[in-house]
C-alpha cells in the first residue's frame, strides 16, 4: 500500500475520532462495529401478512465490517478474536455430550465470540469513545478508545478479496471504502 492509500483512508476515517461506539455485533463471520451519534431514519418492513409497514429506527452514521483477523484488546490482553467466532461455548464444552462434528458457530449466541460480547459490550458503550485511528502499510486498522480499550484488524490476504470496509450510513451513493490485500479500491481515490 503506497503512501497516498494510507492518506486516503486516514482521511476518510477521520470521522470516526471522537465518535461513540454505539454497536458491536457479528453477521456470519463479519464483525460489525456502528459508530457515531444515533439518528432516526424511517424505513419499510413488510408484514407477516405482507403488508408494508413504516418503521422509525435509531441507527448509527458510520459502520465498519471487518471480514479479516481482528482482534479487541484489554488491559494489554486479548479479550475477544477471530477465532472466537468459531469456537463452541464454555456451556458448549461443559457438555459431556458435546460433539465437534455437530457443532454449528453460526447460530445466535452459539459460538466464544456470541458469549464473550456482552461481558465486555453491553447497552451502554458511553466509555467507548475512539480516540486514535492508525493505518500502517499493510491496511492494518487500529482504534484506541479513551477507556484503553483497542481495536484491531489485520490484512489475511495477498488477493482483492475484501478485509474491513468503512461506509457511512445512507450515503446516498457516495462509495464506500472496501480494503483487501492489494489495497483500497480506485472509486474512493477519485
Amino acid at each position: 500500500m503506497n503512501k497516498q492509500q494510507i492518506n486516503t483512508i486516514t482521511t476518510v476515517l477521520s470521522v470516526m475520532e471522537g465518535a461513540k461506539l454505539q454497536n458491536v455485533r457479528r453477521e456470519g463471520f463479519t464483525m460489525l462495529l456502528e459508530l457515531g451519534d444515533l439518528f432516526e431514519r424511517e424505513i419499510t418492513v413488510e408484514t407477516e401478512n405482507e403488508k408494508q409497514e413504516k418503521k422509525t429506527l435509531k441507527i448509527a452514521p458510520y459502520t465498519l465490517h471487518i471480514d479479516c483477523d481482528f482482534r479487541m484488546i484489554c488491559n494489554s490482553k486479548v479479550i475477544i478474536g477471530r477465532t472466537d467466532v468459531y469456537a463452541p461455548t464454555s456451556k458448549h464444552l461443559e457438555n459431556e455430550d458435546f460433539d465437534w462434528g455437530c457443532f454449528d458457530w453460526d447460530t445466535e449466541e452459539g459460538n466464544r465470540f456470541d458469549e464473550l460480547l456482552p461481558k465486555y459490550f453491553s447497552d451502554d458503550f458511553s466509555e467507548y469513545i475512539i480516540g486514535k485511528i492508525s493505518v500502517n502499510k499493510f491496511g492494518d486498522l487500529k482504534i484506541k478508545f479513551l477507556n484503553g480499550f483497542e481495536f484491531e484488524a489485520y490484512i489475511d490476504t495477498s488477493g482483492n478479496d475484501e478485509c474491513w470496509s468503512f461506509f457511512e450510513t445512507g450515503n446516498n451513493g457516495k462509495p464506500h471504502l472496501v480494503v483487501s490485500g492489494k489495497g483500497i479500491e480506485k472509486d474512493i481515490e477519485d
